[in-house]
């Protein structure tokens, strides 16, 4: 025995090269190479040991293993190259653990592969790269794919073989799979999807359209989800979402009939939130919705301002733009779901309506006025609706001053309106609960008594106990009714006196009262900020103080420096001696 261990051919021919071939032919004998190689590694010959077990695995690859995989036919061939794999992969596993000696001590010294990488890299070589084989691997795996495409119906666990096996093969970081199989097959379903996405735009509308391709990207989702690595499944959902919606985004956008437009005027908010949610997956594409809805709203806003100034009519023209901006509220409510992220992009604020000219201000000031002072208790809830929509337009107007007083009011009363509903509920359970008492006793009158009749005779006896039971009254005294006596207590039923609209004195009035407050908050917000800034120019200051108030009413760079004279008159700031538009804060 120790004769044999001392000569490294011999131990070569007889054990380890027929028992390497076993393994390689998945008849694995483990205990007689393990001590083979332990015997070798001891001898010195971890050089001979690692060259003669490199060739030999090249020719078991080259004279075995890739024949059979020619001989295999086309519909055999991935299924055969598979089963190829799965055995050899099996047998490295087993000569990695028998070959761990010479990894550790002359492999990893030597810098060399180990067993694993080295083996990984011989089949790569041997077989997936060798030119025939190259070919039918790569046709085939289309082939596959397009069969999916057109069946519906995928072998996964081969296919999620055959993928494990060549992301193996990048072990060493060449990126085998992603050349073999991802790149082309990227390219081949981008294909398929730019053919079937130009046929679904020719036979549908947007609607019908998106609806299809919503379905249609889940659907390539979970298909391949349990075939290929979630990077590749990503990337095609990617390429689909590119092909689908990307590049058709404008088509899609403006279909005649069918597009946002019609979304919008047809209240079809659902297909336009589907819409904005699939725009979403592509860069910069819920922008695309959001600019188009944007570009609606400011079209529609233009027209309603022009023929307000041709026609004149205030009345139509509040409506309209109430109207505008209800269909504008649903949609940045049910579509874009309130998203902060596009009130900077997506708004109907003041500067969007900032060619509403002081007429219809002053127009819808004095309508919602009149409404609450010739009072809106008996308004119906429809009437209800358009004054409080009124109010808010108010706000959209930026008159927040008076937006937060007739707010306040329309609460108030929405108060009484709910209280005086409870209590007349109240009173008609009460009458009901009297109503069904008389209808009881109704029943149990009638039904023990029905047909009696009530004598003259005991009418009048009931009559004078009645009348006076202390007093004699005699049978010969007729009584008889009074009909013109007149109680001292009359109800009077006096019809309320509806007042009629402010005088243009009134209206200056109650405008002059609201410009007096506004100049306290102006001075205010001046003095505020001179005293945290205490020295600042005078367009800087106008700026802030334009900025700090513009939330509350419109402001004009004249009123704020009007109220800047009238501070520096009082001496609350000072203009400083080398700049006359330069103002210091007088502590």
């Amino acid at each position: 025995g120790g004769t044999g261990h001392r000569n490294p051919d011999k131990i070569w021919n007889n054990t380890l090269r027929p028992g390497i071939q076993s393994i390689l032919a998945n008849s694995p004998c483990f205990s007689e190479c393990d001590s083979a190689c332990r015997a070798l590694m001891r001898e010195r010959c971890g050089k001979k040991l690692y060259a003669n077990t490199r060739a030999l695995i090249t020719e078991h690859l080259v004279g075995k293993v890739r024949e059979t995989i020619l001989q295999a036919s086309v519909t055999e061939f991935l299924g055969i190259l598979k089963s190829e794999w799965n055995v050899y992969d099996a047998a490295i596993i087993i000569l990695s653990n028998i070959l761990r000696h010479m990894d550790h001590f002359y492999a990893r010294v030597n810098g060399l592969n180990p067993t694993r990488l080295m083996c990984v890299i011989l089949f790569r070589e041997n077989i997936v790269n060798y030119p025939t084989i190259q070919e039918h691997l790569k046709s085939s795996l289309l082939n596959t794919f397009d069969q999916c495409q057109h069946d519906g119906v995928v072998d996964e666990t081969m296919m999620k073989d055959i993928c494990h096996m060549l992301i193996a093969m990048d072990s060493d970081n060449l990126s085998l799979y992603t050349e073999y199989f991802e790149t082309p097959f990227l390219q081949h379903s981008a294909n398929a999807y730019q053919r079937e996405s130009e046929k679904l735009l020719a036979e549908n509308n947007a609607s019908q359209y998106i609806r299809e391709i919503s379905a249609r990207i889940s659907q390539e989702s979970m298909r391949f989800i349990n075939c290929y690595p979630k990077s590749t499944v990503d990337r095609i959902v990617k390429t689909a979402e590119e092909e689908f919606i990307e590049k058709h985004a404008k088509r899609i956008i403006e279909m005649e009939s069918s597009g946002v437009v019609h979304m919008i005027e047809s209240k079809n908010y659902d297909d336009l939130s589907l819409m904005y949610q699939l725009f979403k997956r592509v860069p910069n594409g819920h922008w695309i919705v959001v600019n188009c809805v944007n570009a609606y709203f400011q079209k529609r806003r233009e027209a309603l301002r022009i023929g307000d100034e041709k026609n004149g009519h205030h009345v139509q023209f509040l409506d309209d733009l109430l109207e505008l901006i209800d269909t504008f509220e649903n949609i940045r409510r049910i579509v874009f779901e309130n998203d902060i992220s596009l009130q900077q992009k997506f708004k109907f604020d003041s500067e969007n309506l900032n060619n509403i000219n002081q007429r219809h201000t002053a127009y819808l000031s004095s309508l919602v006025k009149d409404k609450f002072e010739n009072g809106v208790t008996h308004f119906d809830k429809e009437q209800l609706v358009a004054l409080f929509k009124a109010i808010v337009l108010l706000n959209y107007l930026n008159e927040k001053d008076l937006f937060v007083q007739y707010y306040e009011n329309f609460t108030q009363i929405l108060k009484k309106i709910i209280d005086n509903k409870h209590e007349n509920n109240t009173i008609h359970i009460h009458i009901q609960n009297l109503l069904n008492l008389k209808d009881i006793f109704d029943i149990f009158l009638k039904r023990p008594f029905n047909g009696d009749e009530t004598y003259k005779k005991q009418i009048d006896f009931d009559l004078e106990c009645f009348i006076n039971s202390k007093q004699h009254i005699s049978e010969y005294i007729s009584l008889f009714i009074n009909n013109q006596l007149l109680s001292d207590c009359n109800n009077d039923d006096v019809k309320q006196m509806r007042r009629k609209s402010e005088s243009n004195q009134e209206r200056q009035e109650a405008q002059l009262k609201v410009e007096i407050i506004r100049h306290h908050e102006i001075d205010a917000a001046i003095v505020r900020i001179m005293k945290m800034h205490k020295t600042m120019q005078h367009i800087a200051l106008i700026m802030k103080v334009v900025h700090s108030l513009k939330e509350r009413f419109q402001l004009t760079c004249k009123v704020v420096e009007t109220r800047i004279e009238a501070l520096i008159e009082r001496e609350y700031l000072s203009c400083t001696t080398h700049d006359r538009k330069q103002y210091n804060y007088l502590a």
